[in-house]
């Protein structure tokens, strides 16, 4: 299990984090839609300012200023798992991370 990371309030923080086995973000119009959706949903349920992010071909950068502690590791996690669901639908795969 990892440990949780320490988020402390107003500081401003890189995260970053892959793709399952590494897998490609094809730059299609519609893959773009649905991960900014999922920004949208996890910035509108946890309080972080977002600064910036970028996508990948098989990864994601965001740059944050955490306001809640709390929220800001929901914040990521939820952002993760949306964006998973939703990209798995779009590429007719079975549920993954």
């Amino acid at each position: 299990m990892r440990n949780r990371r320490l988020f402390l309030s107003g500081y401003v923080y890189f995260i970053a984090f892959r793709t399952e086995e590494g897998l490609p973000f094809v730059p299609l119009r519609s893959m773009n839609m649905l991960i900014q959706s999922a920004l949208a949903r996890a910035r509108a349920l946890y309080p972080v300012q977002l600064i910036a992010f970028t996508v990948e071909p098989n990864h994601v950068h965001m740059l944050l200023r955490v306001i809640d502690p709390e929220a800001t590791s929901r914040f990521i996690g939820y952002f993760k798992a949306e964006s998973a669901n939703y990209l798995n639908r779009l590429l007719g795969r079975r549920q993954r991370t």
